[in-house]
């Protein structure tokens, strides 16, 4: 599958069809175009904070930060369902159920609700040693995730 035909079949044709199954390069071609869609977006905010140069260095860093949270917000909200439905799709192709997707995915985004990712802490505050065990408990099932989408079909 080419990159044109992975982002016709990701984001317009199977845009939340959670059934069926998704190649490998139907997944980390998708994977790529987001990567892309994301620098791009980050050069043109980093272009246009750049050409304001007569606010203060702290308002720009503010203002900055505060674009770029706007931007992947909007990102996140335009991929989510898309990018959630080719990962199943992939999870199909090795074997896996939907079920099971579903889990490794829950497992994965309440894991960072205890990081510390923020300056003002984790969302969910606990002790630290907690907090760890979360991290350790994301990896593993970042790393099972990145299993699935490298390992051939069934």
């Amino acid at each position: 599958m080419t990159f044109k035909e992975s982002i016709t079949s990701v984001y317009f044709k199977n845009y939340a069809n959670f059934e069926g199954k998704a190649s490998r390069s139907e997944l980390w071609w998708s994977l790529l175009f987001i990567l892309i869609v994301s620098f791009v977006g980050a050069f043109f905010i980093g272009v246009i904070m750049g050409m304001s140069g007569i606010i203060s260095e702290e308002e720009m860093i503010n203002r900055t930060a505060q674009l770029t949270n706007y931007y992947s917000m909007f990102l996140l909200i335009i991929i989510i369902i898309p990018a959630a439905a080719v990962n199943t799709r992939r999870f199909h192709d090795v074997g896996k159920t939907t079920k099971e997707a579903l889990t490794v995915y829950a497992i994965a985004f309440l894991s960072l609700l205890f990081l510390p990712i923020a300056p003002e802490g984790a969302i969910i505050q606990t002790s630290e040693s907690f907090s760890g065990m979360m991290g350790f408990v994301g990896l593993i099932a970042n790393a099972y995730l990145v299993y699935i989408y490298v390992k051939k079909p069934v």
